[in-house]
Parts: C-alpha cells; sequence; structure tokens
C-alpha cells in the first residue's frame, strides 16, 4: 500500500500537474485558433467568389467556393492535428512515418478514391459539373446539390440524394448547360397560304421577344410537319429557354399563339 501511494506521489508532482496543465490550455489555444482561422478563410473565400460572378457563371462560382472551402477546411484540420501531436512530444519522425504509411495505403489500397478525386478535378477544370445544373448521371435525374472532388451529389424530382463517386461517371447529360430546347406543335385547320401562316407565327413571336428576353435564348419557327386533306397542317415552334424557364415559356408562348391564331380566324385542333 504504502509503495502504491509513494507512486501516486511521485506521478502528481507538482512539475507533472504544470506540464499537464500548461499542454491542456495550450491544446485548447490550437483548437481555438483553428475554428476562428476556419470560419474566417471560409467567409473569405465565399465573399472572393460572390464578388467574382459578374466574371463567371453563378454555377461555377458557387462551385468553387464550395470545393475550395472544403478543402481549406480539410487543411486546417490537418494542421490542428499536427500540432496537438507535437505539442504531446510525439515525434516529428513518427508522424512523418506514419504520413508515409498512409500515402502508400492509399496508393494501393484506395485506388478508386485516388480515381474520384481525379475525375473530380478534370470535370472541375473542364465546368462540365456545375452546383444547381439538372443533369442525367448513370440514369440518375435531378439538381446538382453538392460538387467535391470525391462525389457528385444530385436529388431527384421524389426527394432522394444520390451520392455518385465521380470515378464512376462515365456520361454526364446536362440539361441546364446554357439552355433547354423544345418543340411546341400546333394543329391548325385553314385554307390560307403557308407563307402567310408562317408569317403569321414569326411577326407575333417577334413581337413578344423582349418579353421573353430574359428567360429565352432564342426561338426558330420551323415549319410544317404534316399536311392532312390539304387544310389540317401541323406548325413546329422550337424555344430554347434559360434553365428553370422552360415550362413556363412553353406555356406563356403557347397562350400568345394561340390567341394570335385566333384573332386571324384560324381554327385550332384541340388534343
Amino acid at each position: 500500500m504504502e509503495g502504491i501511494l509513494a507512486t501516486l506521489n511521485t506521478f502528481f508532482t507538482e512539475t507533472v500537474i504544470t506540464n499537464f496543465l500548461d499542454k491542456g490550455i495550450k491544446i485548447i489555444l490550437i483548437i481555438l485558433v483553428g475554428k476562428f482561422l476556419v470560419k474566417f478563410i471560409v467567409n473569405a473565400i465565399k465573399k472572393f467568389y460572390e464578388k467574382s460572378t459578374p466574371n463567371m457563371s453563378e454555377r461555377k462560382a458557387k462551385t468553387l467556393s464550395n470545393l475550395f472551402c472544403n478543402v481549406a477546411k480539410f487543411g486546417i484540420n490537418f494542421l490542428i492535428v499536427y500540432t496537438i501531436l507535437n505539442t504531446l512530444g510525439v515525434p516529428s519522425d513518427s508522424m512523418l512515418a506514419f504520413a508515409s504509411i498512409f500515402t502508400v495505403a492509399i496508393g494501393l489500397g484506395a485506388q478508386n478514391f485516388v480515381k474520384d478525386i481525379i475525375n473530380g478535378f478534370l470535370l472541375l477544370l473542364e465546368d462540365h459539373i456545375g452546383i444547381g445544373d439538372y443533369l442525367n448521371i448513370n440514369g440518375y435525374i435531378g439538381i446538382v446539390e453538392e460538387k467535391s472532388l470525391r462525389t457528385t451529389n444530385i436529388r431527384s424530382s421524389d426527394g432522394t440524394l444520390h451520392i455518385i463517386p465521380n470515378s464512376s461517371i462515365s456520361v454526364i447529360g446536362n440539361m441546364s448547360k446554357e439552355y433547354s430546347r423544345s418543340i411546341l406543335n400546333f394543329r391548325i385547320i385553314t385554307d390560307l397560304p403557308e407563307d402567310e401562316i408562317l408569317e403569321i407565327f414569326t411577326t407575333e413571336l417577334e413581337f413578344r421577344k423582349e418579353e421573353f428576353e430574359e428567360t429565352m435564348q432564342n426561338f426558330i419557327v420551323l415549319g410544317f410537319s404534316r399536311k392532312s386533306n390539304g387544310t389540317e397542317r401541323i406548325v413546329k415552334v422550337l424555344l430554347d429557354s434559360y434553365f428553370g424557364k422552360q415550362d413556363d415559356n412553353e406555356r406563356k408562348i403557347t397562350t400568345c399563339l394561340v390567341e394570335r391564331l385566333e384573332r386571324a380566324k384560324i381554327d385550332i385542333v384541340k388534343g
């Protein structure tokens, strides 16, 4: 019993307690400073890309901002762990040896992880995917919610979040890149000459052009696709709408053209 008490007295000496408290305070300060740096750098990155929006697309600015924020968090957290271990007296050689082993382990056992990172970097560099894009990846259709070097997260219309490793992405269908295309069919019955019919469609669309300037990139009256009994015709109109505006443009353009055809006394076949 006396031996145990003597050992405890030796362990809990004033020097040991002081050393323990000193390291504990240092570790707390390291964590607090690290967390402050994370918050400061992340906010600085976000503000930088908010100001850069006029010089690049909003989707690209948001994607790059999200990516560099994650890189900053990882790098600072790594430094926090390294500094804490150094404060506790862990030799630098041991930490370097551990880092070397970790690197070898990645090379041998985490090849898919490395492929994810490489593919993610190339996708970002070539600007194929951005946050907010409407994509079809490997049969999964939805809007990109998050893009990192390792994964791409898209949420489908039913609310399901699909987390797709970047290494598995082979073909990307981007339905929001610059514009979305749609074709409207108008079945009409009239004895008017074809040139006059097309003139009615073109004139009405030109008249409405400024109204759709911010939501539609282009429109084209493609012409007729079919005749039946000499009076029934189908006129095809192509619309190139900016992302998210396709349904609204289709509805408004259809309403405008139907009203114009009614004023011209042209019958519209419904159904």
